[in-house]
């Protein structure tokens, strides 16, 4: 039996997919951005530091604060990597988990300045 592949037409806007890519581009720097504040700040401040995470916490304890910021870093660069895939293959999941993480990380920002 022979399978039929079924093509799935959209029409390109070329202006309404620029914004669409700059929306996606400025919430990725937000999150970006975000994580990168939260790691900096746990250098000046790390006596008086409570990490609430229980993994980031398990992290501080066995590599400490370099260690923690390291892992930071590398977790945040693997998410920044895993929303670019999925901009290339499935825009409607990017979007998604952009606005999701976008929230997420100003929601922080509001609990580590509160």
């Amino acid at each position: 039996a022979k399978v039929q592949e079924t093509k799935e037409y959209r029409i390109k806007i070329p202006f309404v997919d620029k914004i669409s890519t700059c929306v996606f581009a400025t919430l990725c720097g937000i999150i970006f951005l975000t994580s990168v504040l939260d790691a900096a700040m746990m250098v000046p401040y790390q006596t008086y530091h409570e990490e609430q995470n229980p993994l980031g916490f398990l992290i501080l304890q066995q590599s400490g604060t370099h260690g923690f910021v390291a892992a930071k870093i590398l977790g945040t660069m693997i998410v920044m990597c895993i929303l670019i895939f999925l901009w290339k293959k499935w825009r409607k999941a990017a979007q998604l988990s952009v606005a999701t993480l976008t929230l997420f990380q100003i929601i922080l920002i509001f609990y580590v300045f509160s």
